[in-house]
């Protein structure tokens, strides 16, 4: 195998483009969660995915072509001109987060011009 990386993709498309990259015989990652939604006439549970809009993927850097070419994927997250790699310990920790059913839910928005501190990583301070 290959590194992880981070894909870019169609809104409300993470699950169908997950799906041709697991037929093209692509690693993936699509960590997903539960939420109870209300409706007018019902309430039902619908599972979304925790990262909106992304979708990870192991892969040898030569099958790049055979992942954008998945419609609904936009691109790679990028630093420059090159696929950002993660830490494959970071996908592990996905990982068992989905397989020990851990509630996690998306951080919601951050209003503009709220005051954060970024406490690790290369933009520490």
């Amino acid at each position: 195998m290959g590194n992880w990386f981070a894909l870019r993709v169609k809104s409300k498309h993470e699950k169908s483009v997950a799906n041709l990259m697991e037929a093209k015989g692509i690693d993936g990652l699509l960590p997903l969660y539960s939420v109870q939604r209300v409706w007018s006439d019902r309430m039902r549970m619908v599972t979304l995915p925790l990262f909106p809009g992304y979708i990870f993927c192991g892969m040898d850097s030569r099958r790049r072509g055979d992942v954008l070419s998945i419609p609904g994927v936009f691109d790679f997250v990028r630093v420059g001109s090159e696929p950002a790699p993660i830490d494959p310990d970071e996908i592990e920790s996905l990982r068992q987060l989905v397989a020990n059913g851990v509630h996690a839910e998306p951080y919601g928005a951050i209003p503009l011009g709220t005051p954060i501190e970024i406490t690790g990583g290369p933009m520490l301070g």
